[in-house]
């Protein structure tokens, strides 16, 4: 049984700086990516429902697995389309591909003055598997992905893995693999980096220790920052959501959504939170003079069992050589069995991602890693305050074509280091074969 490594590395930072918009809205692809964020959003929050903070990166996650996309067939393909949001199990490749480039060439060009950068590469045994010409194309034209061969028996492979990593997230995250071993067959590695500064920046002199209320109940003395400014806003029963963006044009911003109910855990209120939902809040948001209070946040956050993330959200056939899935469009072996068959599977997944925002504005990285085994409106005049004092769900967003880039929980801004998601046994979804 032969092993593929597929590795995708998600960073994202964001700095601090004025935004262009152009002419790109939301589209029936946008909807589903948007869909296909919340349910990633969900299947962690399934898996991990403990008090650490957490962060997620689905845009990375949506690059690789249209780029599995490309290299399936038959019902591994199926399985990987759903996943899209393709409803009735199929997407049209080329528009999938294109879009996808389009997001990668547009991104990166919509704020001058933030930095943003989206990279993937595909490094394969070139002992054991040849990638086939028409999917390093595709991978190549509409992914901006390089194709590299590498003896994955010699220690300076881990070595140039990780420093693609470290480069690509601009020293974030180091690494990614502690090593490789000669069974492993392709790896496929995705970075994303963002960096803005606040449309209107906290005082630091303003920064004061304020009370943070826990889930279980205690307080805990952190920083606070704290600004009066004029925002869009939205309220309702459910939750408070606060838009503070980077830049000058405001099309990168984070939204910060603070459930008014802070006796229930953030993590079960964030599992009904839908993309319905947030768009219907986000249409009715207004601008408001507000006196906010924000605590300020650094950790790393890790999942080290993203497979069952994946089965969770219908790729269980890519799992599992039980199912045999087909990646057949994506290699061919350098020495095949007697049948001509090399079965393919993600044998391993693996998300780390990390983030720090203060004053000035935010910074966060994401790398994700998986082994695939072969084998303009008035606003209110009343000032309102609002502190985000108990747990509360953010979101980095790119609001032209209505992309979510990263989402997080804080559950306590003290926390340096949340820790690893714990790996939760999976039962597996029936998937349609053709």
């Amino acid at each position: 049984m032969k092993k593929i490594i597929l590795y995708c590395v998600f960073l994202g930072s964001v700095a601090f700086l004025p935004v262009r918009p152009d002419s790109l809205r939301p589209d029936t692809f946008t909807r589903r990516y948007h869909q296909f964020s919340f349910q990633l959003l969900h299947a962690v929050l399934q898996q991990d429902t403990g008090s650490m903070n957490k962060l997620i990166s689905p845009l990375n996650i949506y690059l690789i697995a249209a780029m599995l996309y490309n290299g399936a067939a038959h019902a591994t393909r199926d399985s990987i389309a759903e996943v899209l949001q393709a409803e009735d199990g199929s997407i049209d490749a080329g528009s999938l591909n294109a879009q996808c480039k389009m997001f990668m060439q547009k991104l990166p060009l919509e704020d001058n003055e933030v930095q943003f950068s989206i990279a993937n590469s595909i490094w394969y045994n070139r002992k054991r598997v040849t990638i086939l010409p028409d999917f390093e194309t595709i991978a190549d034209q509409y992914y901006y992905s390089s194709v590299e061969a590498l003896n994955l028996n010699n220690h300076d492979a881990t070595a140039e893995i990780n420093q693609w990593v470290d480069q690509n997230t601009h020293h974030q995250i180091p690494a990614i693999i502690d090593h490789t071993h000669p069974d492993d067959d392709i790896y496929l590695l995705g970075s994303l980096y963002f960096r803005g500064d606040w449309q209107h920046p906290f005082d630091l002199a303003n920064t004061t220790p304020e009370l943070f209320h826990l889930r279980d109940g205690n307080a805990r003395a952190v920083p606070f920052m704290h600004k009066i400014a004029v925002t869009r806003t939205f309220s309702d029963t459910a939750f408070t959501m606060v838009e503070l963006p980077f830049g000058e044009g405001g099309v990168y911003s984070l939204l910060v959504i603070l459930p008014e109910n802070n006796r229930q855990s953030v993590t079960e209120w964030a599992a009904g939170l839908d993309a319905e939902r947030l768009d219907d809040a986000m249409t009715k948001m207004t601008n408001q003079s507000i006196d906010l209070y924000l605590p300020r946040w650094e950790y790393n956050y890790s999942i080290d069992d993203l497979g069952s993330i994946f089965t969770r959200l219908g790729m269980n056939i890519v799992m599992t050589t039980a199912d045999e899935p087909d990646f057949s469009n994506m290699f061919q072996p350098v020495a095949r069995t007697a049948n001509g068959r090399r079965p393919a599977w993600i044998s391993k997944a693996v998300q780390r991602t990390c983030i720090r925002m203060n004053e000035n504005g935010m910074e966060a990285a994401a790398a994700e890693s998986a082994l695939v085994t072969i084998g303009g409106e008035p606003f209110h005049q009343a000032q309102r305050t609002i502190r985000a004092d108990h747990p509360f769900l953010y979101m980095l967003m790119e609001k032209q074509q209505g992309l979510v880039l990263m989402t997080g929980i804080v559950n306590d801004p003290a926390q340096t280091d949340a820790g690893t998601a714990p790996a939760q046994p999976v039962p597996p979804r029936h998937k349609r074969r053709r």
